[in-house]
């Protein structure tokens, strides 16, 4: 009884450790790029009862939105910043525990599982960056297929694990289809090397398989393998494919017959007629669900790339390992062999758990998982006591499936590097901790001081993403706006969004934004031109989507359109250049009106509006505005960084604004008036007691209207 207590006691130590730690980080960041916006309203516009793909665009599959529609009409349940954060974090708690279970059933450890636990929720930490998108779903639906998997195999029903592994690959090709499609080809070979006839008119299949793993990275980036990261790509992918298959072919199972792919496709239909089926029902066109589901996500490869960029020894490594597994193959039974091998183990689980400190700088675990996992899996799970038992065989399917899903990262080496390279932990642990008992033996000091180590890297690691979340819990701010009240990024970036969207409130008819900024029409409760919404409007969606925004937007004189320069700059760095009709027509119909730090507000030629919570410069005079104050300012300071405060005298009485809830403020201005502000600047007002009655940001739009046109063009 008390070691089954201690191992629950363990575990809910862990996962109120994670929880806190993931808490803090999801909580206290808001990613100016802003999928999650993106994501939140395509899902809302579908649960309002707008057609998926006809009406709401999207990237992703039916049955991501229609698991959100049935909760929030059984429920009520309201999408938004702060509830997708929740959705996230219980989401990527999951995996990491179903991680670690899955590790501690296999080296029957506790610590072992505590350990792959800790890591596999560090090397998941880019689920920070964007809550509610469907990566952190998938990581799950992964895990868990890849569990039930390892529970099929070597037990009596693993002639079933074809139609169960079918049902979560079909689930995922319904969410997002690269990552269902890579599920299906780890099923598919690993069902065709252990079938009864796997070689009909005389094909091996082995061999067939080998065709497969060098064919397949090379058919997916056809498009990109005149780039030298792709070549990469490509290379470490199949090599690592080849190294396994190399390692497992000597040991193939007459496991699965002709009626066993039956079920396999049985289920894999009935599950995606039922969904398609109710798809159709809710309004969405047959033609709109095939450009959506699958025509659309075959030419992104070709509009938005960013493949990984490998280091030079991962791409040496990868041959090398290939190599080495081939030789190792022959004298796999002699001694000497099963040591170097279990030391192997022992430098690669060392080199991994040496990048938990640099976690946050570099994404540094889920990017080493990366790099050399594919080369590396063969060795984590490769015996060394000589026979295969079932535990080898289920620790081979885990490295089989990991193999595969690291073609996620192609074609942008973002997120998906984590949510592909996850299952690399607990391979990783597992070799490390069985590698441990083989050099260790009977000598308890020396397992004790290797789970010692193990447990060290874990906990650095989770510590450092804890100290990161204090850190940013310090130096944070509540937004405090709808669907954002527990979302608290750095004071700076919480003003500037809470004058951004104060505006839009007073001032916004339509909301736009270059990119897709559609966090910002939760928070202001504005709606969109039409439900063709999505970051990269401009190289997603086609001309007719666009021209109909475009026609939205001169439909209504109040529309405003918020253009978020950063994240701009860095497109064109990359060499993406914003092109379109609805591009060229913002460019033509729309005039800087406010620049609001990294944030500038467009509206149509010929208006003019009165930005709340800022102020600006003219000839003499500082011009504050503001929503009506409970007693007027009789003075202000400027605060310019690098300048000594300068006090300024009020010039009464305060003058009407162009909102009726809003109010001006003048201040006369001694000595020559600047035409630029640093950022930082601020202006206070204060009353005749010298009371603080607000704080105003710049608004930087003369400066902005001699500029923007270029720099945005």
């Amino acid at each position: 009884m008390r070691p089954r207590l201690g191992c629950w006691l363990s575990w809910i130590a862990l996962t109120v450790c994670l929880a806190v730690t993931g808490g803090l980080i999801l909580f206290t960041r808001f990613m100016i790029y802003d999928d999650e916006g993106y994501v939140l309203w395509s899902v809302r516009g579908f649960c309002e009862g707008s057609p998926l793909y006809t009406a709401v665009y999207s990237q992703y599959g039916p049955l991501f939105f229609l698991f959100y529609r049935a909760i929030h009409a059984t429920s009520g349940f309201v999408f938004d910043n702060d509830t997708a954060r929740l959705l996230n974090l219980a989401y990527w708690l999951a995996a990491a525990a179903l991680a670690g279970i899955l590790t501690q059933h296999l080296c029957r450890r506790l610590a072992a599982g505590l350990v792959a636990a800790g890591l596999t929720f560090v090397t998941l930490i880019s689920n920070a960056n964007e809550p509610i998108h469907p990566g952190a779903l998938l990581a799950l639906l992964v895990a868990v297929a890849t569990a039930c998997g390892a529970r099929r195999i070597g037990s009596p029903g693993e002639r079933h694990l074809g139609w169960t592994i079918a049902l979560f690959a079909t689930a995922a090709c319904l969410v997002k289809i690269n990552v269902g499609v890579f599920l299906f080809a780890a099923l598919a070979t690993w069902m065709w090397l252990d079938s009864r006839r796997p070689a009909p008119r005389g094909i091996p299949g082995p061999g067939l398989v080998a065709a497969v793993i060098i064919a397949v990275p090379f058919a997916l980036m056809r498009e990109h393998l005149g780039e030298s990261p792709t070549r990469d790509t490509a290379l470490v992918f199949a090599c690592g494919g080849l190294t396994l298959l190399a390692e497992r072919a000597g040991d193939r199972r007459a496991c699965f017959t002709a009626r066993d792919w039956i079920h396999a496709a049985l289920a894999s239909l009935v599950l995606a007629v039922g969904v398609v089926g109710v798809l159709v029902a809710l309004g969405t066109r047959p033609a709109d669900l095939l450009e959506g589901l699958l025509l659309a996500p075959l030419r992104h490869p070709g509009v938005y790339a960013f493949p990984p960029n490998f280091p030079a020894a991962a791409v040496l490594v990868a041959p090398l390992s290939l190599l080495g597994a081939i030789w190792l193959g022959r004298h796999k039974d002699d001694a000497r062999t099963r040591t170097f091998l279990a030391w192997a183990k022992i430098a690669a689980g060392l080199a991994f758990f040496a990048q938990g400190p640099r976690t946050l700088d570099e994404m540094a675990l889920d990017r080493f998982a990366y790099y050399f996992g594919p080369s590396l899996a063969w060795l984590l799970a490769v015996p060394l006591g000589g026979e295969c038992d079932k535990t080898t065989r289920r620790v081979r399917w885990i490295a089989w499936v990991f193999i595969w899903q690291t073609l996620q990262a192609f074609p942008v080496a973002g997120s998906q590097v984590a949510w592909g390279a996850f299952l690399w932990v607990p391979l990783c642990v597992y070799g490390w901790f069985q590698a441990a008992a083989h050099l260790a033996g009977a000598r308890s000091a020396a397992r004790h001081l290797v789970t010692g180590v193990a447990g060290l890297g874990a906990s650095v690691a989770v510590g450092t993403c804890l100290r990161y979340g204090h850190l940013c819990l310090q130096d944070s701010k509540p937004l405090e706006l709808t669907g954002a009240r527990w979302v608290s990024p750095p004071p700076d970036t919480t003003a500037t969004l809470r004058i951004i969207v104060r505006n839009l409130n007073l001032h916004a008819g339509t909301v736009f934004s270059l990119p897709g900024m559609f966090s910002l029409n939760i928070w202001s409760e504005k709606p969109t031109p039409t439900q063709a919404n999505v970051t990269h409007w401009f190289s997603l969606l086609d001309e007719t989507r666009q021209n109909e925004i475009a026609a939205r937007l001169d439909a209504d004189p109040t529309a405003l359109v918020v253009l978020q320069r950063d994240h701009l700059r860095f497109l064109l760095d990359a060499g993406y250049q914003p092109k379109g009709p609805l591009h060229e027509h913002l460019l033509t119909h729309f005039i800087p009106l406010a620049r609001i730090d990294g944030y500038d507000l467009w509206g149509r030629p010929g208006r003019t509006l009165d930005f709340v919570a800022t102020f600006s410069i003219a000839p003499g005079e500082v011009v504050g505005v503001t929503e009506k104050l409970p007693r007027a300012p009789g003075r202000a300071i400027l605060i310019t960084p690098g300048f000594p405060p300068i006090q300024l005298e009020g010039v009464p009485p305060a003058s009407p604004a162009s909102h009726p809830a809003l109010e001006k403020h003048r201040f006369a201005l001694p000595g020559p008036a600047a035409t630029r502000l640093p950022p930082g600047s601020r202006l206070i007002l204060l009353d005749a007691e010298g009371r603080e009655l607000a704080r105003l940001r710049p608004n930087l739009a003369p400066v902005l209207t001699a500029a923007a046109r270029p720099a945005a063009d």
